[in-house]
């Protein structure tokens, strides 16, 4: 297209202008023209100048193939042009865009994620792979279910925890990537956990995990045959096997208020109870059995009245008569009656209120 730097002319001049557009002269059809190395431009176009024929040049649209808002061709800065995006995502198996309004190719294809393995395209929630449904359910020894209990959810390389609803249940949906694993990492504080139990689970079935035993609370009071508490008496929780043999699961010795409680799993436990002072016994030796029907317990101990009198004779290896020393007395759980000195004839003489001591020569070096 011909145009005139100054404006239009009449359409008859222009259609007659661009006859001679490449001729300077119609009767010099050798003539060459002489053009600026640079594009002059406007918002219309871009042109080069003939030298020889200022007036006249050819315009050339522009275009900017690569959309950076520059022409091309001359470097015109063009008003960038707004696509019209859609809202909505279209997708395809691999990936997913938004169509231009404006223009109907596609801007760009952008490739599906799927970050948090739940199946779906993290943005346009287009369905990369199945997925699966699991359920576990978490309860105690006694299959009763466990609320709050931390459940750790292994698959692949992904990890995540939750915790189980008021029915001791969880569910969740998972592409399944490698075999899915569950592992209780706590409870609360009522139950002691099992630890190390890893679980593989299967999609669309519940999956029940025994993950902890319920605490019991076991109370023993002790106390004389007159009313008044009776401290340091060791009380011994044992279990027995089906082969008579007894294991102490645990042992304490009773306060000042004669009391003594143990919280340990439920099982029925046999009870010992035994005072540090052997004159101590209990009134009723017949085996008591606890359990969560049975927790508490009192043991009333009787004190022996009578003491008797122990008479030990002390000799060397060679039969001679040791009159320097001491007897010291004691029972298996540590009671002592303390020191008795031996006197010149080699004597000392004990007064308990029964027999179950032991005694051992002391000499005054120790």
């Amino acid at each position: 297209m011909v145009i005139y730097k100054n404006g239009l002319l009449p359409l008859l001049l222009i259609l007659l202008a661009s006859m001679f557009l490449f001729a300077c002269d119609s009767n010099d059809s050798d003539h060459e023209h002489v053009f600026e190395l640079d594009w002059s431009y406007n918002e219309f176009g871009h042109f080069k100048d003939c030298e020889c024929h200022p007036d006249q040049v050819v315009l050339y649209s522009h275009e900017d193939k690569n959309s950076d808002g520059l022409c091309d061709e001359c470097g015109f800065e063009i008003t960038p042009h707004k696509h019209v995006i859609s809202e909505e995502w279209s997708k395809n198996e691999t990936h997913h865009y938004k169509d231009c309004e404006c223009h109907p190719e596609v801007i760009e294809y952008i490739e599906h994620e799927d970050k948090n393995s739940d199946g779906l395209c993290d943005e346009c929630l287009y369905v990369i792979e199945e997925v699966k449904e699991y359920e576990i359910l978490v309860v105690d020894s006694s299959n009763n279910p466990i609320q709050n209990a931390e459940v750790k959810i292994t698959n692949g390389e992904m990890h995540a925890t939750t915790k189980t609803n008021e029915e001791g249940k969880i569910s969740f949906n998972l592409v399944y990537v490698t075999e899915v694993i569950a592992e209780v990492i706590s409870v609360p504080s009522e139950y002691e956990l099992i630890e190390g139990v890893q679980t593989v689970l299967e999609p669309s079935k519940t999956i029940t995990i025994v993950a902890a035993d319920l605490l019991v609370t076991y109370t023993i009071n002790t106390q004389r045959e007159t009313g008044e508490s009776l401290k340091n008496v060791v009380v011994s929780l044992v279990l027995r096997d089906e082969y008579g043999t007894e294991n102490v699961v645990a042992s304490k010795t009773t306060d000042e208020s004669g009391t003594v409680s143990f919280e340990v799993k439920e099982d029925s436990y046999i009870l010992k109870c035994k005072h540090i002072n052997s004159a101590y016994s209990l009134v009723e030796e017949s085996e008591v059995v606890l359990d969560k029907e049975n927790n508490a317990y009192l043991a009333v101990f009787s004190e022996s009245t009578d003491n008797t009198e122990y008479v030990f004779n002390f000799y060397d290896t060679s039969g001679n008569i040791i009159t320097e020393g001491n007897l010291y007395s004691f029972t298996e759980f540590g009671y002592s009656q303390g020191l008795l000195a031996i006197n010149s004839r080699g004597m000392a003489v004990a007064n308990h209120k029964n027999a179950n001591y032991i005694y051992q020569y002391v000499s005054e070096t120790g």
